[in-house]
């Protein structure tokens, strides 16, 4: 069995790594930070009409729930890219489905996750859906991209579940299955980020969840990190949910100010 090391070299000579997104070098700073808008959806308007013209994208999961498709179309309003966090994890037909329905329905997808824990057919099926509506549409493709392992767990919850690989080494596993399928990158926590970079280069896109402020505390997640330390470490784009939600556009300015100094940091190695 080969060994998670020689994973890259198996992308590299096999051509793998020929994702849309091929430099991460083209982000501006705005599009380096997504605003999580985890609120009940009788107070999203609220935050899209504060956070929608300020931050590169939106982040919606339980909210669509309630806000649905007129959530959609008031994020568009503010000009903003949606990330679509629905997180799908289904057999390949369904999943294709998923993405057929949310795509044709819902303007302003820039970007959508599902699990890579469903396998490479599952991730290949919601891609190639994702390509032939684009394609139908005369639209741009969102990017599609896997969850990895959730923020929220530690290597005991991962044995819970009968996987008895570190964090890391599932993350490693997942993230090769991941780009063999051919997506733009993964979801994943700023603790494995600089990890991925070392094993797989540069060329997809690492989302990072779990963003805090230094003087906050973790909550409900396991493995966080500043903006400063996650940009530094190789991470992409960042999502902050509780951060902004506090600190409002002044916590946005505070977040922008760190992803700045993150990718100073990455410069000088």
């Amino acid at each position: 069995m080969l060994a998670i090391s020689d994973l890259k070299h198996i992308l590299l000579l096999a051509g793998k790594l020929t994702r849309r997104f091929a430099s991460m070098k083209g982000l501006s700073l705005k599009e380096r930070l997504a605003f999580g808008l985890d609120v009940p959806a009788s107070q999203a308007q609220e935050q899209i009409d504060l956070m929608g013209g300020v931050v590169g994208w939106v982040k919606t999961n339980s909210v669509f729930v309630g806000g649905g498709p007129g959530l959609i179309r008031a994020i568009n309003k503010t000009g903003t890219k949606i990330f679509f966090d629905l997180k799908w994890f289904d057999i390949p037909n369904t999943a294709s489905n998923y993405v057929s329905e949310a795509l044709i329905a819902l303007e302003g997808v820039g970007m959508f996750n599902i699990h890579a824990s469903s396998g490479s057919k599952m991730m290949k099926s919601a891609l190639k859906m994702a390509e032939e509506i684009a394609i139908r549409s005369e639209t741009k493709r969102p990017l599609v991209i896997a969850v990895t392992v959730l923020t929220s767990m530690n290597e005991d919850d991962l044995k819970e579940v009968g996987i008895n690989s570190s964090v890391k080494d599932q993350v490693l596993r997942l993230t090769y299955l991941t780009l063999n399928s051919g997506l733009d990158g993964v979801v994943a926590s700023a603790l494995e980020a600089p990890m991925l970079r070392k094993e797989f280069g540069n060329d997809f896109i690492i989302a990072t969840p779990g963003i805090r402020f230094e003087e906050e505390a973790k909550n409900d997640q396991e493995r966080v990190a500043t903006p400063r330390s996650a940009i530094a470490g190789g991470s992409d784009i960042l999502v902050m949910a509780r951060s902004l939600l506090k600190g409002g556009v002044l916590a946005v300015k505070r977040a922008y100010a760190e992803i700045e100094a993150g990718l100073d940091d990455r410069q000088k190695g």
